[in-house]
C-alpha cells in the first residue's frame, strides 16, 4: 500500500466490478419472492414503458417502476434480466463509492498515509461494502432495487458534489442536483442527502468555516429543494397507477415503543456489519417490553452518537463516518413507525460507513508499525471471506421455501415461516409434511376463528394481533389445501370455513371452499361459494374457471 502501487489506479474500477461479480454471480439464479409479486409479476402497469411517471408507483418511487417496466419489456417475466439489473446498479454505486472516498482522501487535511494510499484505501473500502453479505437483500431480492437504486443516486450526488469543489466547471454541481432530484424519485430515505451533503461541505471542504461555504451555497439552496420534484410530477402520474406507494402506517404502534424498539435493532445492524452470521430476511422483530431491551442497546448508542457529535469538534473527518451511518438510518430507525422492525435492506447504504471506518483503522495500526502491505493483505483477505460469505447467502434466493426455511431455522417463533415453508411443501407435493408443519404453527397462535377481522381494523390492532389474525387464517387455507389434496375435502371445507370465520373476505378460501365443496358433489354450495369469491375479487381467474366447469357439467345434465 505504498506509491509505486499507483500505477494500479487505471485498474482499480475493473478490479471493484469483478469483486462485485464474484459475490453476485449466482446471484442470477434467484427466484421472485414475497413482494416481487405484487411490484412485478401482477403489476397491471409494468407494460408502461413509455411516458415513465405510468409505470405504477408513486412519483416518490416511479424512477425504479420505470426500471421494472424496462427490464419486462426486455425479458418479460423472467427473473434473470431484472437480477443483472440489480448486480449492475450494486455494480455502480460501489464504482460511485470509490469516487467519493478516492477524491476525499486526496483533501489536504486528510492524514498523510491515507493521502499516499488513496487509490487502494478507497478500493479496499469500496469492495469491503460491494462485497459484504448484508448488502444482499437490497441486491438479490429484487424488488428491493428500491434501496439499491436510491444508494447509487446518493453516491452520486456526493461524487459529483466533491468532484464540482475541485473543478472550474459547474457541470458536476449539476449532475449532483440531477442526481439528487432521480433519488428523491427512488426512496424517501433519499431526503437526508442535502443535509449529509451540507455537513459533508462544512467538514471537508469548508474545514468548519461556515464562511468558505459561500461560493457553494446557492448549490445547497438547490439540493435542498430537490425533495419537491416528486411533487412536481405528481400530477402526470395516474391516480390509478399509484398502486404501492409508500405508506408508514402505526399499526398500533406508538413512537415510542418503536423508537425504544429500535435500539435493539441498531445494534444488531451494528453488530451484523462487523460479525455477518446469522442473516434472516423476515426477524418477526418483537417490540421492545423490558428494559433489558432497552438499557445495553441504548447506552451502546448513547455513546457512539455521543462520539460522533464530540468528534464533529474535534475530529470530524473521522466523526463524518457515525454522521453518514446514523443520518441515513434516521428516518426508518428512529420515533416513525414501519410495518416491520428491522429489515436489513435498510443498512445496505449506512454498512459503506462502517466499512470505511474498519478499512482505514486497518491501515492506521498497520502504518504505525511500518507494515503496510500487511495491511493490503488483510483488507484483500477481508474481501474475499465476505464476497464467500454474500456468495453463500444468495443460495438461499433460490427459492420461496429456501428462504422460508432459513427464516423458521433461524427465528422459530416466527410464525409467518410457519406458513411460508408450507406453502412451498405444498407446491413440491410434500403434501404430508406440510400439513404437519402447519399444525406445529397453529399450535403458536390463539383459536380466532370467530374474530371477524376487516380491513377497517387495521388501524385499531397492534402489529402482533394483526400478525397473529393474518396467519391464523392464512394456515387454515393453507390446512385446507393440504387436506384436499390428501383426498378428504369433508375436513378441508371445515379448514376453510373456519379461515373464512376469522376472515369472511379473504378469496383464496372462499375458492378453495367452493372446490371442497365440487369434491363432495354439492354443486349448489359451490356456485355460490365461486359467486361470492367473485362478488369480494371479479377478477379471479380461479373462480371464473369453476363457474364455468360448473356452467358446462349443470349444460350437460
Amino acid at each position: 500500500m505504498t506509491r509505486p502501487f499507483d500505477n494500479l489506479a487505471r485498474w482499480l474500477p475493473a478490479g471493484l466490478c469483478g469483486v462485485v461479480w464474484i459475490a453476485y454471480a449466482n446471484s442470477l439464479s434467484g427466484a421472485f419472492l414475497f413482494d416481487d409479486y405484487p411490484v412485478l409479476l401482477s403489476n397491471p402497469f409494468i407494460n408502461n414503458v413509455w411516458p415513465p411517471w405510468e409505470a405504477g408507483q408513486s412519483p416518490h418511487r416511479i424512477v425504479v417502476a420505470w426500471s421494472f417496466a424496462v427490464n419486462h419489456a426486455l425479458g418479460g417475466q423472467s427473473p434473470v434480466g431484472y437480477h443483472i439489473g440489480n448486480v449492475l446498479i450494486h455494480m455502480g454505486a460501489a464504482l460511485a463509492l470509490y469516487g467519493f472516498l478516492h477524491r476525499t482522501f486526496a483533501l489536504p487535511q486528510i492524514p498523510a498515509f491515507i493521502r499516499e494510499q488513496r487509490h487502494l484505501l478507497a478500493f479496499a473500502a469500496a469492495a469491503t461494502w460491494a462485497a459484504h453479505p448484508l448488502t444482499t437483500q437490497a441486491v438479490t431480492y429484487i424488488s428491493q432495487r428500491f434501496e439499491s437504486m436510491m444508494a447509487l443516486f446518493y453516491l452520486l450526488t456526493l461524487y459529483a458534489f466533491v468532484r464540482g469543489a475541485g473543478a472550474t466547471s459547474r457541470r458536476s454541481y449539476g449532475l449532483a442536483i440531477v442526481a439528487c432530484a432521480l433519488g428523491m424519485c427512488c426512496k424517501r430515505v433519499m431526503i437526508t442527502a442535502p443535509l449529509i451533503v451540507l455537513i459533508y461541505d462544512w467538514v471537508f471542504l469548508a474545514r468548519r468555516d461556515v464562511r468558505a461555504m459561500r461560493p457553494r451555497a446557492v448549490w445547497h439552496v438547490l439540493l435542498f429543494l430537490t425533495p419537491a420534484f416528486p411533487y412536481l410530477i405528481d400530477p402526470l402520474v395516474p391516480a390509478e397507477n399509484a398502486t404501492t406507494a409508500l405508506v408508514f402506517s402505526p399499526l398500533g404502534i406508538s413512537p415510542v415503543t418503536y423508537a425504544l424498539t429500535q435500539l435493539g435493532v441498531v445494534t444488531h445492524y451494528i453488530r451484523m456489519a462487523l460479525w455477518p452470521v446469522g442473516q434472516c430476511f423476515d426477524y418477526a422483530w418483537p417490540a421492545a417490553a423490558s428494559l433489558h431491551d432497552v438499557v445495553w442497546p441504548g447506552l451502546l448508542l448513547v455513546m457512539l452518537v455521543g462520539c460522533t457529535l464530540i468528534g464533529l469538534r474535534r475530529f470530524p473527518e473521522a466523526a463524518f463516518t457515525g454522521v453518514f451511518f446514523f443520518g441515513i438510518l434516521a428516518p426508518t430507525s428512529t420515533i416513525v413507525p414501519i410495518d416491520d422492525f428491522a429489515a436489513e435492506h435498510r443498512v445496505y447504504l449506512p454498512l459503506a460507513a462502517i466499512c470505511v471506518a474498519v478499512v482505514l483503522t486497518i491501515s492506521r495500526l498497520c502504518s504505525r508499525t511500518g507494515r503496510t502491505r500487511t495491511g493490503l493483505i488483510i483488507c484483500v483477505l477481508l474481501i474475499l471471506a465476505l464476497a464467500g460469505a454474500t456468495h453463500a447467502r444468495n443460495r438461499t434466493y433460490r427459492s420461496g421455501l429456501s428462504m422460508w426455511q432459513d427464516i423458521l431455522a433461524k427465528r422459530p417463533q416466527n410464525v409467518r415461516a410457519y406458513s411460508g415453508v408450507a406453502a412451498g411443501m405444498l407446491r413440491e407435493g410434500r403434501t404430508v409434511d406440510a400439513v404437519r408443519l402447519i399444525e406445529e404453527g397453529l399450535r403458536r397462535l390463539p383459536d380466532l376463528r370467530d374474530f371477524n377481522y376487516s380491513l377497517d381494523m387495521r388501524g385499531t390492532l397492534t402489529r402482533g394481533e394483526r400478525g397473529e389474525v393474518t396467519e391464523f387464517i392464512r394456515l387454515h387455507t393453507y390446512l385446507g389445501t393440504g387436506r384436499s389434496m390428501l383426498g378428504d375435502p369433508a375436513r378441508a371445507e371445515a379448514h376453510f370455513r373456519i379461515a373464512l370465520s376469522a376472515y369472511p373476505g379473504h378469496t383464496p378460501a372462499r375458492v378453495n371452499l367452493g372446490v371442497a365443496l365440487m369434491n363432495q358433489q354439492r354443486q349448489g354450495e359451490a356456485r355460490e361459494a365461486f359467486e361470492q369469491a367473485l362478488a369480494e375479487s371479479p377478477n379471479d381467474p380461479v373462480a371464473k374457471q369453476h363457474l364455468a366447469t360448473l356452467d358446462s357439467i349443470a349444460g350437460v345434465d
